[in-house]
């Protein structure tokens, strides 16, 4: 629970009202009125202060400029974020070998 509030602690500081816990250790951001180069920004802020904090993540993040079906890309998010997950162990088991 401290790790779920630490980590939330640096979302909320990043992006405010627009982050919200949808279950478990997972977050949504919603921001209908950002610039991408904005998003990526504070994206790169979320993951600097999760380094500095100890917490490791994994992040799907999608950014498009026209309105796409919000579940669309809640799909989309979700997928990456698996895809990184992945990736991660995948790279922590093989530096193990």
């Amino acid at each position: 629970d401290q790790l779920i509030r630490r980590a939330a602690a640096v979302i909320s500081g990043v992006f405010g009202g627009q982050a919200y816990r949808i279950g478990g250790d997972e977050f949504v951001l919603i921001c209908p009125w950002i610039e991408k180069k904005e998003f990526e920004e504070k994206v790169a802020k979320i993951l600097q202060g999760m380094q500095q904090g100890k917490i490791s993540v994994s992040i799907g993040r999608v950014w498009r400029e026209d309105r796409v079906d919000i579940g669309d890309m809640l799909k989309e998010a979700d997928r990456l974020m698996y895809m990184e997950k992945e990736d991660y162990h995948r790279k922590n088991s093989d530096s193990r070998r």
